[in-house]
């Protein structure tokens, strides 16, 4: 089903749909542009901030293994004292150290034997000093250890001789469960001549990250987390995550795996993944913390879910979708004054036009516009002012008026159809002149040829009485005969011009034809005109009406002279026969009369043949001539038909 748009619903649709598909995209563009330079401005804060925060851990860290390192390199000279002195020193020394260093539990030296012992002889077996905390007191014990071989951890370390940062691990200085607190080591090597002789190591709280740990959200629901070099989970806001694995963590283990891998690279990085608790996409961004000159680089973590980071780009895009909503509104009032404005006027001029289709071109358009609206509508006036005017032309040449004024008038119009209806006009005045004078001609002869043929009638009536007293008057019959061939040839003559004339109307009807073939075509034209301007052509359709008026009354005029034409000549045909005949019965009537007047008086009065048959030929004469006149009478009121149509059209 098609559906009729009116041109201010076309100019709403098309219009409107244009602007809300150009707002459409170009608000999901913008929205798409604020979206990802808000998640792009947000991450690259989100890294920026943990990588800020990863460094001051790392300082905290570094500072720690500066203090061990400044130890082991103060015991590279260990050889200097001895077994009584070193011990006294290094407890003056760790003493120092535990005040200044609050988050030390434990500080412990490891020496090989057999660089402190002449005696043994042996590449493993160390003398160990352990102090650590006890409330407000520091306590000390020593120990023997790996005097069988080297194992462990310390086999690593000593193998190594680096600094190293150990893994955490839950330790109680107490030996109870409930006093196990998170700790790692920090070990620096003591090295003589590049030679391995011992390590220094402190034992660390992790505890006080924690509190660290949990002030670190720079979003809603984040959080940050601090990961050791193999994935374990060293400060976590949830602290059952504590000293777990990632791996054990993770919802996806081969995130937990490239997370692992990367952290021991020391390497920024991150990634989007669901969250493991909670359950919605969450940006993950690492930074290093590389302590001192250990490779076992650790990694400060943050998660951020993506809707928080996102939370002030949708606020704004949706201000720019309520500006944008505004904006549309407002142009939507715009668009339909605008079209308003545009279509009222075509409005009026629609309605005009429907008007001037029925026929009405008495009213103008009032629009007064310096646009094309406005030459539209005085175009318009001016097409209906030429209609009217049209109109009444041909509604004067459809009443027959094909005078030499109307003539004239159309002479000062100008147009294709106005050319045509003068030519037309032309044409048809000439033809009625040249009709007017063939159909007086014709009158001219009937009337003679009842003239004649009454002249005929008489000369028999007196043959006939002549005949009667043909003794007397013999030689008198004889002039009469003579006379009454005289008359019946003139008649010939007569009603042989009479055919000739009518012939020549009916010549001059099939100009008429062709001249109603034009008309016909020239309202064809018109009609064809109207259908192309459809509803606003309908001026046109009167036009074409009246031309064809013009047309059909052409035609039966034609029809009318041609039947009257036909009837006339037949008249005449059958007249011309019977002079003829006359012209015969006279002529043998006049050789009866020499051969009476030659076989004398006494033959008449014996009842001579050659008297009764010129009596019989004088009756038959008589008949024949009452037949002519009667012709003659009807051909003249033939001719006066045809003189009262052709004197329907006006041409003078």
């Amino acid at each position: 089903m098609a559906f009729r748009l009116k041109i201010r619903s076309k100019i709403l649709l098309f219009v409107l749909g244009s602007v809300i598909l150009v707002y459409s995209v170009s608000i999901a563009f913008i929205s798409l542009k604020i979206k990802n330079t808000a998640y792009n401005d947000a991450t690259n804060y989100i890294d920026a901030y943990i990588s800020e925060n990863a460094n001051i851990t790392k300082g905290e860290f570094n500072s720690d293994m500066i203090t061990v390192r400044t130890l082991a390199q103060a015991f590279e000279n260990y050889d200097v004292f001895s077994s009584d002195k070193r011990t006294e020193i290094v407890k003056a020394l760790y003493k120092g150290v535990f005040e200044k260093n609050p988050q030390f539990y434990a500080l412990w030296d490891s020496w090989e034997l057999q660089y402190i012992n002449p005696e043994w002889k042996r590449p493993y077996g160390r003398y160990v000093e352990n102090f650590w905390r006890n409330g407000n007191l520091i306590e000390n014990e020593n120990e023997l250890k790996n005097l069988d071989g080297d194992s462990g951890d310390y086999e690593r370390i000593k193998r190594e001789a680096a600094e190293s940062v150990e893994e955490p691990y839950f330790y109680s200085f107490t030996g109870k469960k409930d006093d196990e607190i998170l700790m790692t080591s920090f070990i620096s090597p003591i090295l003589k001549n590049k030679k391995y002789i011992g390590i220094v190591g402190v034992d660390i709280s992790l505890e006080h990250f924690q509190g660290k740990i949990e002030k670190l959200k720079p979003y809603e629901n984040s959080y940050a987390f601090l990961i050791s070099y193999d994935g374990i989970i060293v400060a976590h806001p949830n602290k059952e995550f504590i000293n777990k694995s990632v791996k054990d963590i993770y919802i996806d283990k081969s995130i937990a795996e490239k997370t692992i891998e990367n952290i021991r690279k020391g390497m920024f990085f991150s990634y989007v993944s669901d969250h493991y608790t909670l359950k919605t996409p969450s940006y993950f961004s690492f930074a290093p913390i590389k302590i001192g000159e250990s490779k076992n680089t650790w990694s400060m973590g943050i998660a951020v879910p993506v809707n928080v980071l996102l939370h002030e780009a949708n606020k704004s895009i949706n201000y720019v979708i309520i500006i944008g909503i505004i904006g549309l509104l407002l142009l939507v009032t715009i668009v339909w004054f605008i079209a308003h404005n545009i279509t009222q006027p075509l409005i009026k001029v629609a309605q005009h036009a429907q008007k001037c289709s029925k026929g009405d071109f008495s009213k103008t358009l009032d629009i007064s516009r310096k646009d094309e609206i406005g030459e539209l509508a005085d175009v318009i006036n001016k097409m209906t002012s030429s209609f009217m005017e049209i109109e009444d032309l041909a509604k004067k040449i459809s009443n027959g008026n094909l005078s030499a004024d109307m003539e004239s008038t159309m002479l000062s119009k100008d147009g294709d159809l106005i050319i045509s209806l003068q030519q037309m006009t032309r044409k048809l005045r000439a033809i009625i002149s040249e009709i007017s004078s063939s159909i007086q001609e014709l009158i001219n002869t009937a009337n003679s040829l009842n003239d004649n043929s009454q002249r005929i009638m008489n000369s028999g009536t007196e043959q006939d009485r002549f005949t009667l007293d043909v003794n007397r008057s013999m030689s008198q019959i004889k002039m009469i005969s003579e006379k009454a061939v005289s008359h019946v040839n003139e008649g010939l003559e007569k009603v042989n011009k009479t055919v000739e004339s009518l012939k020549g109307i009916i010549q001059k009807t099939r100009v008429i034809e062709d001249i109603y073939r034009q008309t016909n075509f020239i309202s064809v034209n018109a009609a064809v005109e109207a259908a192309r301007a459809g509803e606003h052509g309908k001026g046109f359709a009167i036009v074409a009406k009246e031309i064809q008026k013009l047309a059909e009354q052409s035609k039966s005029a034609t029809i009318g002279i041609d039947i009257t034409s036909q009837e006339s000549i037949k008249i005449a045909e059958e007249s011309l026969l019977i002079l003829q005949s006359v012209v015969t019965e006279i002529q043998q009537t006049s050789i009866l009369i020499h051969q009476i007047i030659d076989s004398g008086y006494n033959g008449s009065r014996n009842g001579n043949p050659d008297m009764v048959r010129l009596k019989e030929i004088t009756d038959e004469n008589l008949l024949i001539s009452k037949d002519i006149a009667s012709n003659a009478s009807q051909l003249s009121t033939n001719a006066d038909v045809l003189k009262g149509v052709i004197n329907y059209f006006k041409v003078n």
